[in-house]
């Protein structure tokens, strides 16, 4: 889910593998990593552009 700060409310959301468990923002706030524990995978988000890929 993608929660505005500024309204405090929900704005819509960004699919991420099974079971996301961990998140990092980059030192530039640009990418996103989550951790998808049940499938093992990373979950990569372009913040700015919320656009999303699952490795």
């Amino acid at each position: 889910m993608i929660f505005n700060t500024e309204s405090r409310s929900f704005s819509g959301e960004i699919p991420v593998g099974d079971n996301p468990n961990d998140i990092c923002l980059s030192g530039n706030d640009r990418w996103m990593y989550v951790a998808n524990a049940n499938d093992n995978s990373v979950s990569v988000i372009d913040v700015r552009n919320k656009k999303w890929w699952k490795h």
